[in-house]
């Protein structure tokens, strides 16, 4: 009869192990998997919204606020700094007008000026900024570095109403700014 007893609590012991670890090892599973599926949609919205809202606050606070170019190039820094984007603001026809202090490799600007020149390039996006005033994002894939990136581009008004072109094109970087998030 006790060993009867004992058998009977090992076995339930050795039961509720098994269950309570499958149980676990499920969640792990299940957790791992919606990570993988889903993080990299959900940093991609989270960056672009952050993005697209810094892009409006630096156009409406520097709009026809422009009279001395080193304060808006200091500007243009601070901007690249807090969002971890370059920036440029660019004239209708396309021409650079301000460019901050771009120190890095010759690379780098070429492929800033790369994704500048494709969002400059779509007709139908600078319509869609110039004519009705709104900010447009987009989202770029450099085949050759499997690297994504964000496009951003708002009208800012320089001396009239939209006159220029604010473009911000930041990288996607999940784990370093996830956890900032």
């Amino acid at each position: 009869d006790i060993d009867l007893k004992k058998k009977f609590k090992k076995s339930i012991s050795k039961k509720i192990f098994i269950i309570t670890f499958s149980l676990i090892f499920v969640v792990l599973i299940f957790s791992m998997l919606f990570q993988s599926l889903l993080f990299d949609d959900f940093y991609l919205n989270i960056k672009v919204k952050s993005l697209i809202n810094e892009t409006n606050k630096f156009s409406k606070i520097y709009s026809y606020q422009v009279n001395d170019n080193h304060i808006l190039n200091e500007a243009l820094f601070r901007f690249e700094q807090q969002t971890n984007s370059k920036v440029a603001i660019f004239s209708l026809d396309g021409k650079v007008n301000f460019l901050p202090n771009f120190e890095n490799t010759a690379y780098d600007f070429k492929t800033f000026s790369y994704y500048c020149s494709e969002l400059l390039n779509d007709e139908e996006l600078l319509y869609r900024v110039l004519n009705n005033g709104n900010t447009e994002s987009r989202i770029f894939v450099n085949e050759i570095t499997n690297s994504t990136r964000i496009g951003v581009l708002t009208p800012i008004s320089l001396n009239s109403k939209n006159d220029a072109i604010l473009i911000s094109v930041a990288s996607m970087q999940q784990i370093e700014e996830a956890s900032s998030v």
